[in-house]
Order: structure tokens, then sequence, then C-alpha cells
């Protein structure tokens, strides 16, 4: 699988997946720790993540917030809408790592993404990604907690 460049050196992205029910995409995220916190506080020079992306899962609120803040120009534009979604914390990410060398990095998260991602899918989106379960499907709906299924009422 070939990953395009979404952002320069930073975010790549892969091309469009179904799983028989929707679309889906994955976004790779290279983070240098050295800039966002320091050389003395990183516990590595990189950090990446694997993250997957279903804008038809997203919460309708989350996307009438997207069409508002996109340009009119990319609001057709899905990888803009993938990376927005990205960019709001809705990528669900199934795989991460910290290490010195960025190309290590990036070679071992794209081969999860061509063996273990693509094979299974289904079995790596029902992990618990939170320590209260939340599982991936919940996390690419915006749901980061089980109970946000339950209604609840104020009284």
């Amino acid at each position: 699988m070939r990953f395009s460049e979404l952002i320069s050196d930073t975010k790549w992205i892969s091309p469009r997946l179904n799983n028989g029910d929707w679309d889906y995409w994955l976004v790779i995220e290279l983070m240098d720790w050295y800039d966002t916190v320091g050389k003395n506080e990183s516990p590595a020079h990189y950090h990446v993540n694997l993250s997957v992306v279903v804008p038809s899962q997203a919460p309708a609120l989350t996307m009438a917030q997207l069409v508002k803040d996109l340009p009119d120009s990319l609001c057709d534009n899905i990888h803009a809408i993938v990376e927005a979604l990205h960019s709001y914390g809705l990528g669900a990410p199934i795989w991460q790592e910290n290490g010195n060398k960025s190309k290590a990095l990036l070679t071992a998260c794209k081969r999860f993404a061509n063996m273990e991602a693509s094979l299974l899918f289904g079995f790596i989106m029902y992990r618990p990604i939170n320590a209260v379960g939340a599982t991936e499907w919940d996390w690419i709906k915006g749901r980061t907690m089980p109970e946000d299924d339950i209604p609840w009422e104020i009284k």
C-alpha cells in the first residue's frame, strides 16, 4: 500500500480502503518529541502513530463544524476532510511507537499497515483503546466513553 503525503513530512494518507460496510483511510503521523516537549522530557526523538479515519461514521455535529471550518474549495476534497477529522481527534490509533530513527519507525508502521491492519482490521478495531474500555469502533464515532450510547436525562 502506498501512502500519499498529506502534510509535508509529518502526515501521510493511504488510498481509500473498504471493510465491506464503509470506506476508511489510514493516516500516519510523525511527531518530533524534541520539538514538542524538549530533549530532556522526551521518551525518544520521534513518535509515529497509525490511525483509522472513517468520515461516514463521524458525528453529525463534528461534520457540521468541519464544513464551517474548511474553505469551500476543500469541502469536496476527501483528503482534506480526512485530515480535518484526524486533527479533531477522530482517528482511532491502531499502532504507535517511539524511537530515535524516523525512517525505521515509518517502515515498521507501513509494514503493520500492509500486513496486520489489512488482514486483521476487524479484530484490531475491537481492542480497548483507553482505560474505560472504549474500542476503536467507538473512537471513530467520537465516543470516547462506553457510556456515550446511554441516553442521559438531565432533571
